[in-house]
């Protein structure tokens, strides 16, 4: 399934896929970057910081990611363990 997921974001990506198909596929919720949704979800943990602590300026050494919003399966997490 992962692999034709990922065939899929590529001819997307490219424009080779049809129009009936991008919409089958988005009807079913298709996420066609899951780069941007990582990134939404980190600029949304960023903004709770900021509005929290009134500043950006987050420790780089994070142990609990959860209380920052941010799962560490996409990246958003630093642990210097």
């Amino acid at each position: 399934m992962g692999r034709w997921i990922a065939d899929a974001r590529r001819f997307y990506a490219c424009g080779d896929m049809d129009e009936e198909r991008i919409a089958q596929l988005e009807k079913l919720g298709m996420i066609w970057s899951h780069y941007d949704v990582a990134w939404e979800e980190s600029l949304a943990a960023a903004r709770g910081w900021a509005k929290e602590n009134g500043h950006l300026l987050a420790p780089t050494n994070v142990r609990d990611c959860k209380s920052f919003g941010v799962t560490p399966d996409h990246g958003g997490c630093i642990d210097d363990q």
